[in-house]
This record gives C-alpha cells, sequence and structure tokens, in this order.
C-alpha cells in the first residue's frame, strides 16, 4: 500500500483550490424558478425541486430541473428561491 505525502497532498489542495477559483457564482433570477414539491427539510431549511427556465438568445426558454434550498427566515419559500 503507498502513501501520500503531505507534500503530494498539498499539491492536490493547490490544484483544487485554483480549479475551484476559476468558477463563477452565478446569482439566479428567483422569478425564473418555479419551485414544485418539497423534498425534503431540516434545520437550516427545506429543499424543493423545481424548474428554472433559462431565455435563450433566441427567445425560446429552456426548463431545467433543479433542486432549491430555502433557508429558514424567510417570509415565503420563493423570499430565498
Amino acid at each position: 500500500m503507498s502513501h501520500t505525502s503531505s507534500a503530494e497532498m498539498e499539491q492536490v489542495y493547490d490544484y483544487v483550490r485554483a480549479e475551484n477559483k476559476k468558477k463563477e457564482m452565478k446569482i439566479l433570477n428567483k422569478d425564473a424558478i418555479e419551485l414544485q414539491q418539497t423534498l425534503g427539510s431540516g434545520n437550516f431549511g427545506s429543499v424543493y425541486s423545481g424548474i428554472y427556465k433559462i431565455r435563450l438568445k433566441n427567445r425560446t426558454t429552456k426548463e431545467v430541473p433543479v433542486a432549491v434550498k430555502v433557508l429558514k427566515g424567510g417570509d415565503s419559500p420563493t423570499a430565498e428561491a
């Protein structure tokens, strides 16, 4: 069995950190998300299935299935979607 040195692990962590920096967080328009049914809930909030409606350049709409976590403390499920 081969053991990975701490120097090798640090190289892996550096690579993962660099890759994560390349990704941009996208903020979605909550009006484009249609919540459907509750999938589950816990201490921090609830998770819903839903549809994200993306408006394409050719003025058509693409519907993408999504899961949305709504944190507790919002006035309604759409408040934090």
